[in-house]
Parts: C-alpha cells; sequence; structure tokens
C-alpha cells in the first residue's frame, strides 16, 4: 500500500452504520478505502500528466483489489453499487481509472461548523471530566472529615 496518504484523518460520521451500503462488506471497505486514498488537496501528478482534485484519486480495479484484499470481482461489484447510488463517479482511461468520491467536500470540509462543534464538544467533555473529578475528590474530603468528628 502507498503510504502517500497514511498521515492525517478523515471524518467518518456514526450515521455511516444506516447507510444503504454498511451491511454489504466489499462495498463498504472499497468506499472507505477511497475516502482513505482520495486527495485532501489538488495535486498535479508528473506520472500522469493530471492534477488530480481534492476527493479524487488515480487506481484501477486491480489496484484497489490488491490494496484491500478483495478479488477483483467483488471490487467491481463494489463500483457498481457505489456507482449506482452516486458515492463515486469513475472516468476510466486506458490505464488508469479517476475515482471521484461525491461530496467529498462536504463530508471533509477542513473549516465546516461540524469541526468547530466536534472541537468544542470535546472541550466541553474534557473540562466535565475535570470537574467531576474535583467534586469527587471533594466529596471524599468531605466523608473523611465527618467520620473524624463522629469518632472523636
Amino acid at each position: 500500500m502507498s503510504s502517500k496518504n497514511t498521515i492525517g484523518f478523515i471524518k467518518l460520521y456514526r450515521s455511516l452504520i444506516n447507510w444503504d451500503w454498511y451491511k454489504k462488506p466489499a462495498t463498504c471497505k472499497v468506499f472507505l478505502h477511497y475516502l482513505l486514498m482520495a486527495n485532501y488537496e489538488d495535486v498535479y501528478s508528473k506520472k500522469f500528466g493530471i492534477t488530480i482534485k481534492r476527493g479524487q484519486l488515480v487506481t484501477s480495479v486491480k489496484k484497489t483489489a490488491e490494496e484491500t484484499g478483495l478479488k477483483i470481482h467483488n471490487v467491481r461489484a463494489a463500483h457498481d453499487n457505489l456507482k449506482k447510488t452516486g458515492e463515486i463517479t469513475i472516468k476510466p482511461t486506458s490505464q488508469y481509472s479517476i475515482i471521484t468520491v461525491n461530496n467529498y467536500d462536504h463530508f471533509q470540509s477542513l473549516t465546516s461548523n461540524s469541526t468547530n462543534e466536534s472541537t468544542h464538544n470535546l472541550a466541553t467533555i474534557e473540562e466535565d471530566k475535570k470537574v467531576k473529578k474535583r467534586k469527587k475528590s471533594r466529596k471524599r474530603s468531605s466523608y473523611d472529615l465527618d467520620e473524624l468528628m463522629k469518632i472523636e
């Protein structure tokens, strides 16, 4: 597998479990693989002489099968499923295919409100944990004091 996209992260919404293809392992795996491998910014490829845009990747059925551990016919079936429901678009050439993850910007935006909300929620959760820890510590201290007062 190529190491070009192995640094960083993607957003993955929990609502994915309600997605039509979630229970189809090959289709789900191919789609997740394409999300992970798609460019997060436009890149000019000297090898192919084209600009590969954000949300796109250059691959082939054979290469996708090798990278995912799936059989070629499973990758082809996954492509058919994902094209049928509009998750991906495939532009074939004689040497490779350009896969476009449709709506990539919507789900992987870098400055969306959902990112800000998630960051805010994480900060709030961490603060809540600290407050609970402090309260627990205070309760323990006052409880110990009460016990000491009873003993005397």
